[in-house]
């Protein structure tokens, strides 16, 4: 029985390992009558599957061999035949009655006594929430393929898009009022605005309730200037196991992500606390207590770079003890149902999957703000910085807007000092009349660039030139914000540089055009 999307797909991913077998045939049902407020779509989503759905109004008056759940609620209890209860997740961690057991588990506690749960760390653990229950200790399978796939990280990085030295740090919020999206909703897009776009990519993992309750269209009109700014939203479906792999850090709540995260090894750090919530002394709450805070008081790229470098031993030792019996826990549920359903275990072994790599794209920003440094001994420094997450300077010599001309953003097009035209030009000539026709639409800007064979022309409204060529790895904003400090210093106009760009050393050259 399938009751919310995390459910289900928990289910479509363990059934096929754990019960794919020719004497059992699977199937699936809904209660559509007393629906989860999380569980909208779900018949369309189970026979789009090609898995056979049965009306709920059938399934209540059957009798099953057996019945497979990774949840408590609803009218599970009703359901005729011996039960098994996955859990989809580590364990038994909130929502909590007076009694400080979960109202789930209580409802269920009340109407079956046939009941076999799966739990991950311990028998104890589940007694805590299930104290009639029939306990079969088996461990986490999605704990399980984390591990066994964490030696090639490098290879979800790859299928990512990140180049050698580029960080990925991964938002991650559960669901629910003391969750971070809810409690600090800005954090991507601060993220985006403190981290040196060149060498960090950020993505954003939510829990499934929040797709269903929220919708895809607003999450994405919410997050509009992040998506903008290059943020890799990843889906509800697939995806986050990918991203915590790929990851250099994990910034979350007392959501599940973060402790498998940290149990893996990745650098993990809470955002917002809350555990009022958790079960008292669960894996989760134990997270809570031990993991690092995201303290920003010294700026948050600070704070971003201290936590990577400081190492995970302690928490990951914290975390990781939430788990048991790795890499066991497929042949154990395998074995637990099969006993259920007075049959003998197949010979073959039990598959053991890893998450397959994925690509996942994000935008590549159509504008940034330049930011120009200029010290005696550390030579010149830019950083740029998404446009539609950063203030938009006017009338400023180190700070300042460079706008392309896929911008779709009028405030920020306005705001401009550079322009620059994305398509390249044949010559220099060519280019030349491409840049004053767009400083004649764009009165605001003092310069225009077009990329051309040799480099990139930037021209001034002055009628002055300069040819700006640098290793391919540099971009066009780049090449025009170096030749804006050439003009605004003083500075010659032929020279050889080395310029730090968001953190990377890059080697520019500039001539006089004309």
């Amino acid at each position: 029985m399938a009751r919310t999307r995390t459910s289900l797909f928990w289910l479509l991913e363990l059934l096929p390992a754990v019960l794919g077998d020719s004497r059992v045939q699977l199937l699936f049902t809904v209660d559509e009558d007393d629906p989860s407020a999380f569980g909208e779509g779900l018949a369309g989503l189970i026979t789009s599957t090609g898995a056979l759905l049965v009306p709920w109004a059938h399934a209540s008056r059957t009798r099953f061999d057996l019945i497979v759940a990774a949840h408590e609620s609803g009218r599970l209890g009703s359901l005729r035949g011996p039960m098994l209860v996955l859990p989809h997740g580590p364990g038994y961690t909130r929502d909590l009655t007076a009694s400080g057991l979960p109202r789930t588990a209580v409802a269920l506690a009340a109407s079956r006594t046939d009941v076999t749960v799966a739990a991950v760390p311990s028998e104890e653990a589940a007694r805590v929430v299930h104290p009639a229950a029939r306990v079969v200790v088996t461990g986490d399978p999605c704990f399980d393929g984390l591990l066994a796939a964490r030696p090639e990280s490098d290879g979800y990085r790859h299928a990512l898009g990140l180049h050698d030295g580029q960080r990925l740090i991964t938002v991650t919020s559960t669901w629910g009022r003391h969750s971070l999206f809810a409690r600090r909703p800005t954090l991507a897009r601060e993220l985006l605005a403190a981290l040196p776009s060149g060498e960090n990519r950020v993505a954003l993992v939510l829990h499934p309730n929040v797709w269903v309750g929220h919708g895809e269209w607003q999450l994405r009109v919410w997050l509009r200037d992040e998506l903008a700014a290059g943020l890799v939203l990843v889906p509800w479906d697939a995806g986050w196991r990918q991203a915590v792999l790929a990851s250099d850090l994990v910034v979350g709540d007392h959501g599940s992500v973060g402790l498998y995260a940290a149990a893996i090894g990745v650098p993990f750090a809470l955002a917002v606390h809350e555990n009022d919530e958790l079960v008292p002394g669960s894996a989760l709450g134990r997270l809570v207590d031990s993991a690092r805070r995201l303290d920003t008081s010294g700026g948050l790229k600070t704070a971003v770079d201290a936590i990577i470098a400081d190492g995970t031993d302690a928490v990951a030792r914290e975390a990781r003890s939430a788990f048991s019996h790795e890499d066991e826990a497929l042949t154990r549920l395998r074995a637990a149902a099969y006993d259920l359903l007075g049959l003998a275990v197949p010979h073959d072994e039990v598959a053991r999957a890893v998450p397959a790599p994925l690509a996942l794209s994000a935008a590549r920003p159509a504008s940034m703000v330049a930011e120009l440094s200029v010290d005696a001994d550390a030579g010149v420094a830019i950083r740029l910085i998404p446009a539609t997450v950063a203030p938009h300077p006017r009338g400023d010599r180190e700070r300042f807007v460079i706008s392309t001309s896929a911008e779709t953003d009028r405030r920020i097009t306005d705001a401009a000092a550079v322009l620059i035209e994305s398509r390249p030009a044949a010559s220099p000539a060519a280019a030349e009349l491409r840049a004053r026709t767009l400083l004649q639409r764009h009165p605001g800007a003092r310069c225009a660039a077009v990329v051309v064979p040799d480099g990139v022309l930037v021209w001034w409204r002055d009628g002055e030139g300069i040819v700006v060529t640098a290793p391919a790895a540099a971009d066009s904003a780049a090449a025009a914000a170096f030749a804006r400090y050439l003009m605004t210093g003083d500075v010659p106009r032929a020279v050889r540089m080395r310029v730090t760009i968001d953190g990377r050393e890059t080697a520019f050259a500039s001539t006089p055009y004309g």
